[in-house]
This record gives C-alpha cells, sequence and structure tokens, in this order.
C-alpha cells in the first residue's frame, strides 16, 4: 500500500528508514536560519544528498585546518537540483522562511561517524 509521510514542523525529522538509507524533510525555521548556524559538521563513512523542494536555502562548506575553520564557502541552493555531499566535507545549511528540503543518507549515518565543530567569531563574519 502506498504511504504518504509528511512533515510541516520546523527542523528535521527523519520519515523514512530501511536497512541502506533514510530520507528525511527538514523545514525552515528559527533554530536553521543564517543567525542560528553556529556549527560545521562532516560524516566521516556516508555520503549525503539534499534537494531544496521550496524556499530558499544556502549550502556552507567549510575549510578546516588544526582544528580550526579557516574559511566558508556559500552556495545559492536551487530547487530541483540535487547537492551531494561526499564524506569528510565540511558542511551545513542555512534556510530562509518558508525554505524546505529533502536529505537522503545511509541509514548508519549517526553522530557515532559524525563530526562537529563550531564557526568561530572570524568565520562567523563570512555568513
Amino acid at each position: 500500500m502506498i504511504q504518504i509521510l509528511r512533515h510541516e514542523a520546523e527542523g528535521f525529522a527523519r520519515l523514512y528508514e530501511n536497512e541502506n538509507w533514510t530520507v528525511a524533510l527538514k523545514n525552515a525555521g528559527p533554530s536553521n536560519c543564517r543567525e542560528a548556524v553556529v556549527t560545521l559538521e562532516r560524516h566521516n563513512q556516508t555520503d549525503e544528498l539534499f534537494l531544496l523542494l521550496s524556499g530558499n536555502a544556502v549550502m556552507m562548506e567549510g575549510t578546516v585546518e588544526n582544528e580550526t575553520v579557516t574559511g566558508i564557502t556559500e552556495k545559492k541552493m536551487e530547487s530541483g537540483c540535487i547537492y551531494l555531499i561526499p564524506h569528510g566535507v565540511w558542511h551545513n545549511t542555512w534556510m530562509g522562511p518558508g525554505a524546505k528540503f529533502v536529505i537522503i543518507e545511509n541509514a548508519d549515518t549517526s553522530y557515532d561517524n559524525t563530526d562537529v565543530i563550531g564557526i568561530g567569531p572570524e568565520c562567523r563574519k563570512e555568513i
């Protein structure tokens, strides 16, 4: 039977998972606006896919040297395009009001195989 999966609340929700992969929706809200982004993350074993469904969102890619964020590049996301984040790439997103995207990743992606690093004040100016 066909299922319809929804997530209307703010933030991230895994809606489907099987033994190999998971699909999540992320909706804009105060916790993921430009001003709220204070970290980057990298998945050490798995790639991640993003698909912007609606609104405005920005993909951030960070450069990290000696456990310090030394630079951030931003790419405005285009609706209908898939963004592949290879494992090991420091990244995050920020979202404008009303934005929504799909995230597809391996089912075993977790904080056990993900690193998170704070963005210092010098690099915060780049966001």
